[in-house]
């Protein structure tokens, strides 16, 4: 099970997100197959699943932790929501 995850802004263009097990230590990146972009802070669904939007929330991902991978789920024009009620 994974119990932090993280933002980090390291770089003007890109943020990345990584998720942190605790009894292990170990560090995962999960944008980092994604085409370099800025993302907001990320929301844990359930123990396995994170959701998250790139910074100008026109994208939406999902992210299967027990599969180590990330998908674009949806993509928009305009932004898909307006601000986090969270």
């Amino acid at each position: 099970d994974y119990d932090i995850v993280f933002l980090s802004n390291r770089e003007e263009s890109r943020s990345d997100i990584y998720v942190i097990d605790i009894l292990t230590q170990q560090k995962t990146n999960i944008t980092d197959n994604l085409v370099n972009d800025r993302y907001a802070y990320p929301t844990f669904l359930n123990d396995d699943k994170i959701t998250f939007f790139n910074n100008n929330r026109t994208k939406l991902f999902l992210t299967d932790l027990n599969k180590k991978k990330t998908t674009l789920i949806l993509e928009s024009k305009e932004p898909i929501i307006e601000h986090d009620n969270y």
